[in-house]
Order: C-alpha cells, then sequence, then structure tokens
C-alpha cells in the first residue's frame, strides 16, 4: 500500500456565510507583545490527493491526515500541543469523531490498481480543539517556564558519585531568578545525559511535562586529573572539566541550544580540586544556556515578534530555505520557529522592514513557490505550490 500525498491546501469555511479559503502561510503584524488569533473557523476543509489500495482506503487516510493537518493550526494562537507521542496513537483512533463529510471530486485508477483521488475533507476544527483541551493535550506556556537538570557526571572515566555539576547548575538558575521544578523526577534519573538515548530522552519529556516542566538542560560534565605537583612544599592536584549541555524545549524535544564549557583548578585537597573545577565550568555554560534562554522564549513561544507566519503542506528542506529567505531580508532579522508539526510550521519573526518587501521577497522566492491566496491588513496568507 503506497500512500501519495501530492498537494495539500487547506482551508477556512465557516457555515453561516459558507467561505471556503485556502490555507498556507499566515503572516500577521504582532506590534511588540500582541498576538495574532489563529485564523479558525468551525469548519476545516483540507483538499488533497490521495492513493489507496481501495477508494475506502484513501477516503480514510485523507481524513486522517485532514486532522492531524488541523491540529498544526493550533500553534498560531496562545495554546501549544504537548505529549505529541500519544496525541498521535490518540488521534489513530479517533479521528472519525471530528469528520463533519467528505467530497471526491476525482477518482482515476494507477496501472498498479491503486485508485486516486483528489478529495475535500471537512473537519469541525472547534471541537478538535475542544477535545484535545479536555484530554489535556493543549496547554499555553508560562512567561517563565520552569527548569529542570538531567547531568551525566563522569570521573576519570567513571560514573560520578557526586552531583557537583546538576547542584551547581540548580543553584545559578536560582541565583540568576530563573525558575526551577521543586517536584523531583525519578525516572528517568536525574544523573545521566538524557540525549544520549532515544527512549530514554522520550521519558524524560513525558515526565517533565507530568511535573510541568517548560525547559530542560541535559548534557555531561567529564572531570579528569591533569597533573600532580609540589608547589612550595605542598602537593597540590590539578583537574579540568569539560562541560557540554543542551537545551531542551519539551513540548516539541527540540534543542534550542548546545554550548560547551571547560575549566581547571588546583588545590592541596584533591577533593578540593575537584569541586572547583566543575563549579567553575559549569558557570560558564549555564550563563550561556540562560542568554540563549532569555533571547529565545519570549519570541518563539510568546509571540513576541513583529510578524507571524504558518507554512502549510512544507518539508523540513523546505522550511530551511524559507527561514535563509526570512533571515536575508535585513542584517536584523530573526526567524523564530514556533513549531513543526505533521508539514505544518509557525514561524515568528522579528523585521524591522517594509511589509512590501516581506511580500515581494516571499513572492520571488523560486523554490519552494508561495502563493498569495488572501492579503490583509494584518495577516497574508500563502500557499505552497506543487
Amino acid at each position: 500500500m503506497r500512500n501519495s500525498v501530492v498537494k495539500e491546501e487547506p482551508c477556512i469555511m465557516h457555515r453561516r456565510l459558507a467561505l471556503l479559503v485556502v490555507i498556507g502561510i499566515v503572516v500577521g503584524n504582532i506590534c511588540g507583545a500582541r498576538e495574532i488569533e489563529p485564523l479558525a473557523g468551525e469548519l476545516v476543509a483540507v483538499s488533497k490527493v490521495v492513493s489507496g489500495q481501495t477508494e475506502q482506503e484513501a477516503i480514510e487516510q485523507a481524513c486522517q491526515q485532514a486532522v492531524n493537518t488541523c491540529v498544526g493550526r493550533v500553534y498560531m494562537g496562545k495554546t501549544l500541543v504537548m505529549a505529541r507521542s500519544l496525541l498521535d496513537k490518540y488521534l489513530q483512533q479517533h479521528y472519525k469523531r471530528f469528520i463533519m463529510s467528505k467530497a471526491v471530486y476525482q477518482k482515476r485508477y494507477e496501472k498498479k490498481g491503486q485508485v486516486i483521488l483528489d478529495i475535500n475533507v471537512y473537519v469541525n476544527f472547534d471541537s478538535l480543539v475542544k477535545d484535545l483541551d479536555e484530554k489535556r493535550f493543549l496547554y499555553k506556556p508560562r512567561i517563565r517556564p520552569f527548569f529542570y537538570v538531567f547531568l551525566e557526571e563522569v570521573l576519570e572515566d567513571q560514573h560520578a558519585p557526586y552531583t557537583i555539576g546538576s547542584d551547581t547548575i540548580f543553584d545559578i538558575l536560582i541565583e540568576k531568578t530563573v525558575r526551577v521544578s521543586e517536584e523531583p523526577i525519578q525516572n528517568p534519573p536525574p544523573n545521566i545525559d538524557v540525549s544520549k538515548d532515544p527512549e530514554l530522552f522520550q521519558q524524560a519529556i513525558m515526565a517533565a511535562q507530568k511535573v510541568g516542566v517548560g525547559l530542560f538542560i541535559t548534557g555531561t560534565s567529564t572531570t579528569r586529573l591533569i597533573k600532580a605537583q609540589e608547589l612550595y612544599y605542598d602537593l597540590y592536584y590539578f583537574y579540568e572539566t569539560h562541560m557540554h549541555l543542551k537545551l531542551v524545549r519539551v513540548d516539541t524535544g527540540d534543542i534550542l541550544f548546545e554550548t560547551d564549557a571547560t575549566a581547571s583548578s588546583g588545590h592541596i585537597n584533591r577533593e578540593r580540586a575537584v569541586e572547583l573545577c566543575i563549579q567553575r565550568a559549569a558557570n560558564m555554560a549555564t550563563l550561556k544556556v540562560i542568554g540563549a534562554y532569555l533571547k529565545t522564549w519570549k519570541h518563539m513561544m510568546l509571540n513576541v515578534a513583529d510578524y507571524q507566519l504558518m507554512f502549510t503542506g512544507i518539508s523540513p528542506d523546505q522550511l530551511d530555505l524559507v527561514a535563509k529567505m526570512l533571515k536575508a531580508l535585513a542584517p536584523e532579522t530573526e526567524v523564530y520557529v514556533k513549531a513543526y508539526y505533521n508539514r505544518i510550521a509557525v514561524v515568528n519573526l522579528i523585521y524591522k522592514g517594509e511589509r512590501s518587501e516581506l511580500i515581494q521577497a516571499i513572492q520571488r522566492l523560486p523554490y519552494p513557490r508561495l502563493k498569495i491566496m488572501i492579503e490583509k491588513p494584518t495577516a497574508l496568507e500563502v500557499q505552497i505550490e506543487t
């Protein structure tokens, strides 16, 4: 069985007006901290081309894909999606309850006997959002999120018995008025680098979401003896610590920032020498992480930007190309990918130039081709052409 998605043209239809609008990229002027409300109606129509062994099989595929497409629209507002892996399983079982109707307007057959359908699927968007909210798949990001730390600490190539590095990171976060979770996470344990194992990484994400953590830091602290040297009749121990930290966004699992720091220290007391160099490395690395968080969070998660863009039917490679085009608009332009979900991407854009130049840049992009469908004073809807 093969599933081929040739075209994806979402659109909005209000029951009263019966207005059908193709969705693509939504660009809105946010003006500081003001947020664009999602361009959502009671009913969303999604136009797709799919194939299957039978007509019914192709219709079911189109319906499930249409519901998944609509979930990505949630990111245009204040609400975000959490527990994505569980959500995917949930929608596989319950997507039919959100389908209002479907209409096949063209059917043809391949040589191998597969049927190809051009189909419109009408999704009850309001019902979908309400249901996901009731099932606690939706949440609103905090202005100041809670942090947690998973840190593997190594001493002379052996798992260290101490928690000097993680304790120091927590202390620095608190000192800099960053909120940390007071509820401990037992599984996975906090003394490992969860990014080394995909299963542990997913466990950490799920556990962090359960206790309300928005961001966590994970990584490795490696400490080794450089030398032992006698100075002024005392034997000094010199140690070096290398620390690698990653800042992880919990709702998506995206690694927002990575950094390294190396520090050394010497002391006549071996344990004190180890403690000092770990603390110094942790201090340097954690301050970098905090700086990245302060720079990123409000723009990415809280919609503090000049424009917001929603792309539908876009691949990760295409999104990279569009982001490069946007960054090239002006030296001070900043692009923050708020979310990528089922070929939908929502991007917050800091751009101080003329709106007309932004529109022209979108229209001129050779690949992917972008077709402007509706232009409004504060919103622009564009479709990715296939």
